[in-house]
């Protein structure tokens, strides 16, 4: 827990991002973030070396925070450098513990804001398992006025819509 906690203190975490691509154009439509911690004397660690450690002590709160914050970050970054391109958009994954946290909405809303990032281009993941059983606050999500991908077998939006905020549109993608 402690070397967790110096990792995040210390900027050891990183973010990849993995392309997802429109079967029917070959085109890369968006990008999956994944975390990796970078440890200073055994290099790579992989999430499933550091996830369920981070779930158990709930770490995973901070640390989903700052892969929150980078995503926004990153988006408006593509955005800036890709103003013609079509929108490509960033999933990322959402903890059930995360989503739980009374101030998780107002942390996205923060996010997006001081980023200047676009709602329609971020991606919020959940397992659909939470979603169907109310883990972990999975109740919130009818409070988020922002894209939210539920997927177990496919991914599907709740476009940002003040009058609507939880509509469920047909699946937009095959989770790999």
């Amino acid at each position: 827990r402690a070397e967790m906690v110096l990792a995040l203190q210390r900027g050891e975490f990183e973010l990849h991002y993995q392309p997802m691509i429109e079967l029917s154009s070959g085109e890369i439509c968006g990008f999956e973030a994944l975390i990796r911690w970078q440890h200073p004397t055994r290099g790579v660690v992989a999430p499933l070396d550091f996830v369920p450690l981070a779930e158990e002590t709930g770490l995973i709160v901070p640390i989903g925070n700052w892969v929150l914050d980078e995503v926004c970050r990153q988006s408006k970054s593509w955005q800036n450098m890709f103003p013609d391109r079509p929108a490509l958009t960033i999933k990322l994954n959402v903890s059930a513990r995360q989503l739980a946290q009374a101030n998780f909405v107002d942390h996205l809303r923060e996010c997006l804001t001081a980023s200047g990032a676009d709602p329609d281009r971020i991606c919020v993941e959940i397992t659909s398992l939470d979603v169907a059983t109310g883990v972990g606050g999975a109740s919130n999500v009818e409070y988020i006025p922002y894209h939210i991908c539920s997927s177990e077998t496919v991914l599907h939006r709740i476009y940002h819509d003040p009058r609507h905020p939880s509509h469920l549109l047909l699946p937009v993608i095959p989770n790999a």
